[in-house]
């Protein structure tokens, strides 16, 4: 079990009132992870679902054998591979620890199981993982759409 103050940590669930964190802390395991661990790597089914305490972890993708190219850099308060919580999820990229880390491991299944029997929970969690997937979805496509006005063969079309 964690402590709800460990929980309060967390960006996405730090205002949730304490009945909550302690039905999310029930579920949950904290766990360290040294520099360079790989938690979970491009393709592999997602069963847990993290909540980074302290430390760094790299998003990563390989597009070929001898390139790496790092997506986001997650720093503390961060939860990650949310697309857990739909059974049978795909990872479509690689989390590597940057630094040593303190992790909230929370396995997908059992907070599913808390979800359905404490729908308000699952309704709150829930829509905070939408606004959490809206936010990041505008970023990473200013980024592109940057990258886009970049490329030299491309800039003719943003200049008019």
């Amino acid at each position: 079990m964690v402590d709800k103050h460990e929980l309060r940590r967390i960006s996405l669930i730090e205002d949730m009132p304490d009945h909550m964190l302690d039905m999310l802390g029930e579920a949950g395991e904290l766990k360290i992870f040294s520099d360079g661990t790989t938690l979970f790597s491009q393709g592999q089914v997602m069963d847990q679902c993290y909540m980074l305490l302290s430390g760094t972890v790299l998003l990563e993708v390989q597009p070929a054998k001898d390139i790496i190219i790092t997506l986001d850099n997650l720093e503390p308060g961060t939860c990650f591979a949310l697309s857990s919580l739909i059974p049978g999820s795909v990872s479509q990229n690689s989390a590597v620890c940057g630094e040593s880390c303190e992790l909230l491991s929370l396995p997908a299944e059992k907070l599913l199981e808390i979800f359905n029997r404490n729908p308000e929970l699952g309704y709150q969690f829930m829509y905070r993982i939408m606004r959490t997937f809206k936010e990041r979805m505008e970023h990473r496509t200013t980024l592109f759409l940057r990258s886009l006005q970049n490329h030299p063969e491309l800039q003719k079309l943003f200049s008019q």
